[in-house]
């Protein structure tokens, strides 16, 4: 699987064949072929390159500014050994480092609340710097004013201040930001979204229907929903259409069934021992780790993970490996993160980064073999 984040999503991929109903459903009621729960054969097909961020609880890793063009060969050299990114390079700078270095990172982002001005430029797409001041010039409600009526310009670089409030202007930034993350999904793909059920709040009804546009546009093969409702009950339909944003939805929205065995697999166990050391002993028994078979090898070539990266009173911060885990994971887990959440308190974990939680679950995480592709981020698409 590869893992893409943007606003709040990220994409991974799997491979195989995908269901062809149009219906909401559970998973028994419409399945892809291949997502037996007893065995997975995996993908045959090369898997896209991927490049996650490095592990920094105990190291220090150096994500530099952006790095000049003309850079030597043995300048390359001392790049790629000290450094593990940067950002801001087109395709033509950072092949030759990746040639060096398979995982250098490379952060693309494109900014909000300052517009490029006529003469500031960005990168439109992985080769190419330019901006789109001539499209957004025509909307002036788009630009901040001062109490002149004047645009407000940076002093620095005359980037020009955006009214992020005007819904216009948040649409058609979401909407071309929403199209570069999607320009690596190609026609013939299969699609699945993972979304967050009615107990969140999140954006995901303003960029599902985005996301289906454009990916209509790409001619997939199909393009399905599984709701990360953990042990929470079913949405109804209506919810559901809620939920994405859409009237109607020609595409299947799975309900992900944590109660049936037959629609898990099993990624391994974490130890007693493992257990003990990442909860600092709060619970000192091994945990089986099951995930929902849509996401095993063979099943899908994309998947699009819609979610909010906020303040939680059991994890620390929703987002991330918490949309698997316990998202669409087994009872065993997701009944261990809550009585752990509660065990640790909910003052020592709302709104903090390292938890015992969070540790759990991206313990859990590493279990699956395509980990390290699980955690691919915008930042290192090629």
């Amino acid at each position: 699987m590869n893992l893409l984040y943007t606003l709040a999503a990220f994409v991974v991929a799997v491979s195989a064949a995908c269901s062809q109903d149009a219906n909401m459903a559970s998973p028994q009621a419409s399945q892809p072929d291949g997502a037996a729960a007893a065995e997975v054969t995996p993908s045959q097909d090369p898997p896209r390159p991927h490049r996650a961020f490095p592990d920094t609880s105990a190291t220090i890793a150096i994500l530099a500014d952006q790095l000049p063009g003309g850079l030597t060969a043995a300048q390359q050299r001392v790049v790629a050994d000290r450094f593990v990114g940067t950002q801001k390079l087109t395709l033509d700078l950072s092949r030759p480092l990746r040639a060096l270095k398979p995982s250098f990172l490379v952060l693309h982002y494109h900014l909000a609340i300052w517009q490029s001005a006529p003469g500031v430029s960005f990168i439109v797409d992985g080769g190419t710097w330019g901006n789109d001041y001539r499209e957004v010039d025509k909307h002036e409600a788009w630009f901040w004013h001062n109490a002149n009526g004047q645009r407000v310009a940076s002093s620095v670089d005359k980037k020009l201040l955006m009214n992020v409030g005007d819904a216009a202007f948040t649409k058609y930034w979401g909407d071309s930001i929403v199209e570069q993350v999607l320009e690596i999904i190609k026609p013939g793909e299969r699609v699945l979204a993972i979304i967050p059920d009615k107990t969140r709040d999140d954006n995901t009804d303003v960029l599902f229907p985005i996301t289906s546009r454009i990916l209509d546009q790409h001619s997939v093969a199909c393009f399905d929903a599984l709701v990360a409702q953990g042990t929470h009950p079913p949405m109804s339909a209506e919810q559901k259409l809620l939920k994405l944003g859409l009237d109607q939805f020609t595409g299947t929205v799975f309900d992900h069934r944590w109660d049936r065995p037959e629609d898990l697999i099993t990624l391994g166990e974490l130890t007693a021992d493992q257990v003990t050391d990442l909860t600092a002993g709060l619970i000192t028994k091994a945990v089986p780790v099951t995930l929902n078979k849509l996401l095993a090898p063979g099943i899908y070539d994309t998947v699009l993970v819609f979610g909010a990266t906020v303040p939680h009173e059991v994890a620390g911060f929703a987002g991330g490996a918490k949309y698997f885990f316990p998202g669409v994971a087994g009872p065993e887990l997701t009944h261990m993160t809550h009585w752990l959440g509660a065990l640790a308190g909910i003052e020592t974990i709302i709104g903090e980064v390292e938890t015992p939680t969070r540790r759990l679950i991206e313990a859990v995480a590493c279990l699956s073999r395509d980990h390290d592709r699980l955690l691919r981020s915008a930042a290192a698409l090629p």
